[in-house]
């Protein structure tokens, strides 16, 4: 059990994919308070693709952690929550509650910031 916890936090691992199907994202930013409902296939499948098959490894416990840049929350058509996490930055996401910093690549974080102004 202690060598699976070892390498859960030292193998970069796939913590944002999904298989299911996305209908709406809906993005927070956690500075400014505006928010965005994002319902277009093209768009939603951007946003996915930004995440999907990117690898991140842990770097910390994020508990009693205070603030956020961008939550973003997944949504399939019947409006159930799919995934939601918090993206601090280019490189880094706040998930289940540790941080994780991505291994390859960066994210388009412009482009989440800018859609929520």
């Amino acid at each position: 059990v202690a060598a699976g916890i070892v390498l859960y936090f030292l193998v970069p691992q796939k913590i944002l994919h999904t298989d299911e199907q996305v209908a709406t994202i809906e993005l927070f930013d956690g500075s400014s308070g505006r928010w965005a409902t994002v319902t277009d296939p093209e768009e939603i499948a951007y946003i996915v693709a930004m995440f999907n098959d990117k690898k991140f490894s842990v770097t910390g416990i994020a508990a009693f952690r205070m603030g956020y840049s961008i939550r973003v929350k997944y949504f399939d058509e019947k409006g159930k929550e799919i995934l939601h996490f918090i993206e601090n930055g280019e490189t880094k996401v706040r998930y289940r509650g540790l941080f994780y910093e991505l291994q390859d690549g960066s994210i388009d974080y412009t482009y989440l910031e800018n859609r929520v102004k």
